[in-house]
C-alpha cells in the first residue's frame, strides 16, 4: 500500500515537471477567456433590443441592427464613463449625453462618434461652453463662461477662439475684435475698467501696429505700438489742447520732437516719464 502511494506521488511529480508549460498555457487561456468575454446577456443583440456585455469594452443597453448599436441606447464604459442617446452603425449619432468620471458632461449632438452640431459642455471647474461643435471640438459660434469672472462669446475653431469675438473680463475690461489661436490678433478694441481705451492692431494679446489709445488722464495717443507700448512715430494729444509729435523709444520716452501749444507756440523737446523737457540749443 505504501509502495503504491509512493509510486503515485512520484508519477504526479513527474507529470508536473514534464508538463509545466502545458499547465501555464491552460491557466493563461482560462484567464484570457475570463478577461475578454463578450456576450448578449438578454434580448436580441443582433436585430432588436438587448443587453450586450464585454469586459474589455463595457456594457450596452439598447437597440441593435446587424449586431451593432443602432437607435437609442446606454453605454457603460469600463472607465465608468456613461453615454446615453442615439446610435447609428455602432457610433454615437444624433442627440446624446456623455458623462465622464470626473464630472465633465456633454449634452448635445453627435456625428460619427464625435461631438458635432449644437451642444453644451460643463467642466468640473465651473466652465461652461454652449455652441457649435465640429469633429469633437468647439468650432463655429459659441459662448464660453469661465468660472473666474470671464465670458467669451464669438467664433471658435478646433477648440480655440478664432475669428471675431467679445471677451468680458470682470477685473480687466471688455475686448471686442479678432482672435487667432486663443490670442487677440488683428483689429480690436479694449475698454479697460479704469476708463482707458485702445483701438487698433493687436498681436499675440498685445497692442502692436497702428492704434489709438485714450488714457485715464484723457490724453490721447495716435501712432505706432510695439509689444504693448508706444514705439515709433506718433502724436500725443493733451487735454489742454497741446500736441506733441515725435518718434517714441519706449512707452515713457520719446526722441526729439515738437510740442505745439494752443496759442500756436512751438517748442522742440522730448518727453520722459510724462514730463516735457525743452531742447536748448547751446550754439
Amino acid at each position: 500500500m505504501r509502495k503504491e502511494l509512493k509510486d503515485n506521488r512520484k508519477r504526479i511529480m513527474n507529470f508536473g515537471k514534464n508538463n509545466v508549460m502545458l499547465i501555464f498555457l491552460i491557466l493563461f487561456l482560462l484567464q484570457y477567456q475570463k478577461s475578454t468575454y463578450s456576450k448578449c446577456l438578454i434580448g436580441n443583440c443582433e436585430n432588436g433590443n438587448g443587453v450586450y456585455s464585454s469586459e474589455k469594452d463595457g456594457k450596452y443597453y439598447g437597440s441593435f441592427t446587424n449586431g451593432v448599436g443602432d437607435g437609442q441606447g446606454i453605454y457603460y464604459y469600463p472607465s465608468k464613463d456613461i453615454y446615453y442617446g442615439g446610435y447609428k452603425n455602432g457610433n454615437k449619432e444624433g442627440n446624446g449625453t456623455y458623462v465622464w468620471t470626473d464630472g465633465t458632461t456633454y449634452i448635445g449632438q453627435w456625428k460619427d462618434d464625435k461631438k458635432e452640431g449644437l451642444g453644451i459642455m460643463k467642466w468640473p471647474d465651473g466652465n461652461i461652453y454652449t455652441g457649435n461643435w465640429k469633429d469633437g471640438e468647439m468650432s463655429g459660434y459659441g459662448t464660453l463662461i469661465y468660472s473666474e469672472n470671464e465670458i467669451y462669446y464669438g467664433n471658435f475653431k478646433e477648440g480655440l477662439r478664432n475669428g471675431y469675438g467679445v471677451d468680458e473680463l470682470k477685473s480687466v475690461g471688455v475686448y471686442t475684435g479678432y482672435w487667432k489661436d486663443n490670442l487677440r490678433n488683428g483689429k480690436g478694441e479694449m475698454k479697460f475698467i479704469d476708463g482707458s481705451e485702445y483701438s487698433g492692431d493687436w498681436k499675440n494679446n498685445k497692442m502692436d501696429g497702428e492704434g489709438i489709445a485714450v488714457y485715464v488722464t484723457k490724453n490721447k495717443y495716435i501712432g505706432h505700438f510695439e509689444n504693448g507700448n508706444k514705439k515709433g512715430k506718433g502724436i500725443l494729444y493733451f487735454l489742454d489742447g497741446s500736441i506733441f509729435k515725435a518718434e517714441w523709444i519706449s512707452d515713457k520716452q520719446s526722441k526729439l520732437g515738437v510740442m505745439e501749444y494752443p496759442d500756436g507756440k512751438k517748442v522742440n523737446g522730448f518727453l520722459k516719464d510724462d514730463n516735457f523737457y525743452a531742447w536748448v540749443d547751446k550754439k
